[in-house]
């Protein structure tokens, strides 16, 4: 594609070289983000968890939520030790006696797959 000047120093290009711009121009957002598969891959946010930390004391509950997740993604909550915390699968957070114990989260969503935890502390 050549841009040429005129006698009034203004740049120009030729009719079909501009209609063939335009169109490229348009697949490649339709690419990007359009309904193509390229779209996930482009377009999926990262889910990030409410808080990384949590002190509670025996027989509290806490509700952990997930931040930016599509509302197909597929959700698989684990604790660490049972005994110490036990986690629902909805995200309730239950202190069962003292201890230390890690909540992970595995996020499922269209392309990614991402791998939350979260520290519980039970006083």
């Amino acid at each position: 594609m050549k841009i040429e000047k005129n006698k009034k120093r203004e740049y120009f290009i030729g009719k079909k070289k501009a209609l063939i711009f335009v169109i490229m121009t348009i697949f490649l957002c339709r690419a990007i983000c359009g309904n193509n598969k390229v779209e996930a891959a482009v377009c999926e946010r990262i889910p990030k968890l409410s808080c990384k930390e949590i002190k509670m004391n025996v027989n509290a509950r806490k509700k952990l939520k997930i931040r930016q997740i599509q509302q197909d993604a597929k959700v698989k909550w684990s604790s660490s030790d049972k005994n110490i915390v036990k986690v629902t699968r909805n995200g309730k957070v239950i202190a069962k006696k003292r201890g230390k114990a890690i909540i992970k989260i595995i996020v499922k969503q269209k392309v990614t797959r991402t791998v939350l935890k979260c520290t519980v502390t039970v006083e």
